[in-house]
């Protein structure tokens, strides 16, 4: 048997093109004001040699709302300073006795209208009461809100409405007045809950329902307070007439704020492509969601379903059509983010179910991503693998592709000789499996091909298979990447799917930059440049199960097609199960022998005295060393001994 070829690959460019809102990783709906101290002076950074002291914090969201400095020196005691927030090297410093109000305060009288306030600070001590870093009136009896923290350096916020305000500290353990740089959000809902988020990370809440009535005032608002002072550092501050979900908050903590960031780039990501009766269905990862798409041909065109998101509450998925029934493997975004692995089905492959944890990660990996079902060579038993960053991918096992699954072995599946193997995609071939992946390749990520003969042990077979090229995917640069590969063959030639983007983050994106869903063909009739090897047992019914009676003495016949065996030594071991200590080993001239070695040709012959003391179920290995010491061939599968029938 022939393997699978590894090129020449022929690139075809992108799949389609960031067009749909929810793909882009921010949505200007209800944003009412932005100040960052990278546009404080509009044009002359703050903390240079410019004479001119810059009295006016610029809103640059394009509303006008700019901020007049009260109280501040000409120094870094007070005033603009380096030292900033990431991304941004300058800050606002505040000794405790200044403020910057707005120029207007209409855009901000959201009523009794939910609203979001959003700061990055770094306080240096509780100040004067409490350190308010925003505020627009919120005291006794004045409308308003005030968002900062408390002398016990929780986070604190006041609502005001019409008839009655609420004040106090957020629910939470966590305190922000250590000196270091925090970005906080809290999302104000009237008649419920005042949520806080700190550092990308929801922490606690208040409760503001008997705040009632409408908040609307000719109060100004400010940064800083002119009555409760705050003290230490800010660097941006974003005002909302709408909460914030949860993640753009992520992404405005990991992308520090910085304006050039935000609006110039999209996320077309990790797609996962089947072919249902001639009709080929795509779904992908947008930057707030999984979209869908189909198309009459492998490369297009390919038409967005207009109601995407199809699901929005996660990333990194993988479906499979068995029996009719759609079945979606992802990562859900919150609290179980990268710590399990969920399942959904669906009737047509827009309306999905609710999802249900098919796995837990193992102790062993500190995350998971990616998750991919095979069914195994065996016909019967799906393989869930899954990427870590704890040294190679991992895998579980079911019989049923709804679950449940048991985790295999204690560690990743494989370690490849430059780091990781992400984003595991497998396919089988000609009763071959192969696994694309890609891994960190020094200046950036490319994609590797590998085979196994029982979706377990593997051989890499082209390490990079295709590596980044061109500016648009980053080549040369050490934060690119090519990778979230996807293989299917489309008549007469194979498509491999692939991410391109210049940054690895979905948060830290260059301005400018995409993720994009590119392609690359090869003919199916590309020779092989790899050694052809595959392994078939002689009388015995499929690779992955061998049998015998127990204290019978068995002679098993093996081919590997195509490989020369000539100078090579061979190892076949039974464990109880994989990854234990072996129970007895055969090897070269202790039981293994070569009736025809230039073929290919293997026998095994376990004595009487390796499997007297066996019943049930045990795990075996095969492997093979060529003269130079190189493993070229590994294989394994389950080893059923049983009782004579008498």
């Amino acid at each position: 048997m022939t393997l699978l070829g590894v090129g020449p690959w022929t690139r075809k460019g992108e799949m389609f093109t960031t067009s749909q809102e929810w793909e882009y990783p921010y949505v200007l709906t209800g944003f009412v004001s932005q100040h960052t101290a990278a546009t404080a002076d509009a044009g002359t950074a703050p903390g240079s040699n410019t004479p001119v002291f810059i009295d006016s914090w610029y809103d640059d969201s394009g509303a006008g709302c700019a901020g007049h400095l009260t109280g501040f020196l000409e120094t870094e005691a007070s005033g603009w300073s380096g030292g900033g927030i990431p991304f941004d090297p300058y800050c606002l410093v505040f000794a405790g006795d200044e403020y910057v109000a707005y120029s207007s305060y209409a855009a901000f009288n959201f009523g009794e209208s939910s609203f979001a306030v959003e700061a990055w600070f770094a306080a240096t001590d509780t100040g004067v009461g409490q350190g308010y870093m925003v505020t627009k009136g919120a005291g006794s009896g004045v409308q308003g809100f005030r968002f900062g923290y408390g002398t016990n350096g929780k986070p604190r916020i006041t609502m005001g409405g019409a008839a009655n305000y609420v004040e106090g500290d957020i629910s939470t353990s966590v305190t922000v007045n250590d000196g270091l740089w925090h970005h906080m959000v809290v999302n104000f809902v009237r008649g419920g809950t005042a949520t806080c988020y700190v550092d990308g990370v929801q922490v606690g809440g208040l409760d503001i329902s008997g705040a009632t009535g409408s908040m609307d005032s000719d109060a100004l608002p400010m940064i800083g307070s002119a009555a409760a002072h705050f003290k230490g550092k800010i660097g941006a501050v974003r005002i909302y007439s709408a909460p914030l979900d949860e993640i753009h908050i992520r992404y405005n903590y990991c992308a520090g704020m910085a304006p050039g960031n935000l609006y110039g780039h999209g996320v077309l990501a990790e797609s996962s492509v089947i072919n249902d009766d001639g009709l080929w269905k795509m779904w992908y990862t947008g930057f707030n969601g999984i979209g869908y798409a189909t198309a009459p041909d492998a490369l297009g065109p390919w038409t967005k379903y207009a109601g995407n998101p199809v699901v929005a509450d996660g990333s990194e998925s993988n479906v499979v059509k068995v029996d009719d029934v759609y079945h979606m493997f992802q990562i859900c975004w919150g609290a179980d983010y990268q710590t399990k692995i969920f399942h959904k089905t669906s009737a047509d492959g827009i309306a999905w179910s609710a999802p249900v944890v098919a796995l837990a990660k193992p102790g062993w990996c500190t995350e998971l991503d990616n998750p991919v079902p095979w069914l195994g060579l065996d016909g019967r038993t799906w393989h869930l693998f899954y990427a870590t960053i704890d040294g190679g991918p991992g895998l579980a096992t079911s019989l049923s592709i709804a679950g449940p699954w048991t985790h295999y072995g204690t560690g990743p599946i494989f370690t490849d000789p430059s780091d990781k193997g992400y984003a595991p995609h497998v396919v089988t071939i000609e009763g071959v499996a192969y696994m694309w992946f890609h891994y960190d390749a020094g200046l950036g990520d490319d994609i590797a091909q590998a085979h196994s003969l029982d979706g377990v042990s593997w051989i890499v077979d082209a390490m990079p298979l295709l590596s980044r090229t061109g500016l648009d995917e980053g080549e040369g640069l050490s934060t690119s990447q090519i990778a979230d590969a996807q293989f299917v063959r489309d008549n007469n030639r194979y498509v491999l799917y692939y991410t391109a983007n210049r940054h690895f983050s979905y948060w830290l994106q260059p301005a400018g930059a995409q993720w994009k869903i590119k392609a690359a063909i090869m003919p199916v009739a590309a020779g092989a440049d790899v050694s052809d090897r595959s392994i078939s047992f002689a009388s015995v019914p499929g690779i992955a199960d061998l049998s015998c009676v127990a204290g019978d003495e068995i002679d098993y016949r093996m081919t590997l097609s195509g490989y020369d065996l000539t100078g090579t030594t061979a190892s076949f071991r039974v464990a109880a199960a994989a990854g234990n200590a072996h129970l007895f080993e055969r090897t070269t001239n202790a039981g293994i022998s070569y009736p025809d070695a230039v073929n290919g040709q293997i026998s095994v012959t376990l004595a009487t005295a390796n499997t007297s003391a066996l019943a049930g179920f045990y795990h075996w290995q095969l492997r093979i060393t060529d003269v130079s010491g190189a493993e070229t061939v590994a294989a394994r599968g389950r080893f059923w001994v049983h009782r004579a029938v008498t």
